[in-house]
């Protein structure tokens, strides 16, 4: 018995790893993201299929580029954007495309803000460990996509390039502020530092929609 139990005990889980996107939004009863919403109509071209197909790969270029744009605000985005394009399969005729859905961005008041801040982090990588009740700590990892300091605080954006329903932020800002809630608590708790405020930017809105505070 007392081998049987070293056994057991030697196979369960001491500890669960898991993306804090995906953990957030299944506590919240959100459901799995995995594979949402490529982008939609794209200025100057075709669009990668509505089908899925592409679509993750064609967010995941938009935001190498969307980095890239922050880290250098004067770099022409047409050389960079061939180059991630074909990095990640993608048709490299949709450059221009991709060049032109950045620049749309960063004509956005809180991209103006965040070159303003007195800091500004871009795919800040994080983990965190969180005590649950009844069931193993769960370790969660996720990525911010953009932080920057204010006089007042931090204030913390994820980009969002799903389709929209009926052309509405609504129901997806529902949906993913389970998302960006844990992404504050998280860098409040591991830097200390308060977060005044957080928000998603939906590209295809070209809108930054303010979720709350920090809710800690």
């Amino acid at each position: 018995e007392a081998i049987s139990g070293r056994l057991e005990a030697a196979v369960s889980h001491s500890i669960e790893v898991g993306a804090a996107k995906e953990y957030a939004l299944a506590a919240a009863g959100g459901g799995s993201t995995r594979g949402a919403g490529p982008h939609d109509e794209l200025p100057g071209g075709p669009r990668p299929g509505d089908d899925g197909e592409h679509g993750i790969e064609w967010g995941t270029a938009i935001h190498v580029l969307l980095q890239v744009a922050m880290e250098h605000p004067a770099v022409d985005l047409r050389s960079p954007a061939r180059a991630v394009l074909e990095e990640y399969g993608l048709d490299t005729g949709l450059s221009e495309a991709a060049a032109q859905t950045v620049q749309s961005v960063m004509k956005a008041e809180i991209w103006q803000r965040a070159l303003a801040g007195r800091r500004r982090l871009v795919e800040v990588p994080f983990e965190r460990l969180l005590e649950r009740e009844a069931a193993a700590p769960v370790l969660v990892r996720g990525t911010i996509d953009l932080a920057f300091e204010e006089p007042d605080g931090w204030v913390l954006v994820d980009y969002k390039t799903d389709s929209l329903p009926g052309g509405k932020t609504g129901a997806l800002v529902e949906r993913y502020a389970p998302q960006i809630r844990l992404y504050a608590q998280s860098w409040e708790r591991i830097t200390g530092a308060r977060v005044k405020e957080m928000g998603l930017y939906f590209l295809r809105a070209n809108r930054f929609e303010i979720v709350g505070p920090s809710p800690a």
